[in-house]
């Protein structure tokens, strides 16, 4: 379909691709839907799908509520919060959560929105 509009055109198409992935939330902190926790940069942190800690997450364990990311993310990748400002490298895979490296210090608060990178050389 491209190649046929560059036949009638005869020039350059643009074309634009929808790379996001899917939006997905973050459970609510241990201190309340006005907490701060620090992530220290270096350090681990488990993104978890199990509901025990739905309303319980904090410096150490995030839960996020699409079940389905232990199948879609792979060791190496990254995964990003806050419409990209926070990113998490995924380390391992564990039954029922992924061990992130949280490559540079930030500030989660709650309920963030959470994204899957899409491209592989994450």
């Amino acid at each position: 379909m491209i190649y046929d509009w560059l036949v009638v055109w005869r020039g350059q198409v643009a074309v634009a691709l929808d790379t996001k992935g899917p939006e997905i939330r973050t459970g609510v902190l241990a201190g309340g839907v006005t907490a701060e926790v620090e992530l220290e940069g270096g350090g681990e942190v488990l993104v978890t799908v199990d509901d025990t800690y739905r309303e319980r997450c904090d410096q150490h364990v995030i839960w996020v509520d699409y079940k389905n990311i232990m199948s879609l993310v792979n060791v190496e990748q990254r995964i990003y919060l806050d419409d990209g400002l926070l990113s998490l490298i995924v380390k391992e895979k564990l039954e029922t959560a992924l061990k992130c490296e949280v490559p540079a210090p930030a500030c989660l608060s709650v309920i963030q929105l959470f994204r899957r990178s899409g491209v592989c050389h994450l």
